[in-house]
């Protein structure tokens, strides 16, 4: 073999073990991004469910102490609602 064919050859394989190198780190990268995400996704459903439960809490004690009032809201909101829906 020539020598420049070898020192090819080793370029080669080296450039081929730098390639690899960076392939396993994106494919790392990716998995540590996906588990991060997946965690802040996770954390931000307990927090809407945390704050859509105060919600529900706070519209109970609402209607419970004001049922004349929450009443004839929601029947204003329903002729409002149907209104715009009819167009």
């Amino acid at each position: 073999m020539h020598k420049t064919t070898i020192r090819r050859n080793n370029h080669d394989k080296k450039l081929h073990a730098d390639f690899m190198k960076v392939k396993a780190g994106l494919a790392h990268a990716k998995k540590e991004a996906a588990l991060k995400a997946e965690d802040m996704l996770l954390s931000y459903i307990k927090e809407v469910e945390g704050n859509s439960a105060a919600a529900k809490a706070k519209i109970s004690k609402y209607v419970k102490t004001s049922p004349v009032k929450s009443l004839s809201m929601a029947v204003s909101l329903g002729f409002v609602v149907g209104y715009f829906l009819k167009k």
